[in-house]
């Protein structure tokens, strides 16, 4: 989610004065993406993807993802998950994994050719190549060993009726423009991984 939002700070599909995403205020102040700037954004975006699908490549997916709970109505909680109960695993993962794809394919249309108001050329396209990469990878993962996290996933980043948090208006995954373009990377994912 935070990838989502420093992207959005980079985008020009964003509007000034516009939410830039549901998930932005909660997790990226304004102030941080002034403070960074575009170059370090790009840095630190693409450290990010990086760790992330380095860690899912040396550890893998929990098991029991299909056998957890998961509304995907609710937004996602940003605090740890609470396994003192013996529930860890797939309980506490399925909504970040899922997550996870929704934001790396966003993170793909907002970071796409063109869409970059501050930056461009080399670091751009070497974070958009990541975003596929770590996308393609849990998707993969998902279709082999847990389809209906697979199915869980894709549904939350298509924003298909009952599958999702609601989203305002004036957000930026509201958009048609934006909308359309992440449903294409999430089919086309799902298509390769299938």
């Amino acid at each position: 989610q935070t990838l989502c939002c420093l992207a959005a700070g980079l985008s020009s599909k964003v509007t000034t004065g516009a939410s830039p995403c549901c998930w932005g205020l909660q997790l990226v102040p304004p102030a941080l993406l002034k403070d960074l700037g575009p170059d370090r954004n790009v840095a630190v975006i693409a450290a990010c993807l990086r760790v992330a699908s380095r860690f899912v490549s040396e550890h893998g997916l929990p098991e029991d993802l299909d056998d957890a709970a998961f509304d995907g109505q609710r937004w996602r909680p940003t605090l740890a998950a609470d396994t003192s109960d013996g529930q860890g695993g797939g309980s506490a993962a399925v909504a970040p994994i899922c997550y996870a794809i929704w934001a790396a394919c966003a993170v793909e249309v907002l970071l796409a050719e063109g869409s970059s108001s501050a930056v461009e050329g080399q670091p751009l396209q070497a974070c958009r190549v990541l975003a596929v990469e770590f996308r393609t990878l849990l998707m993969r993962s998902l279709a082999v060993n847990h389809p209906l996290t697979l199915l869980r996933a894709t549904c939350l980043a298509l924003q298909v009726p009952g599958q999702h948090p609601p989203i305002a208006d004036d957000d930026l995954f509201s958009g048609k423009d934006v909308r359309s373009a992440i449903a294409i990377n999430v089919m086309s994912g799902a298509c390769e991984a299938l």
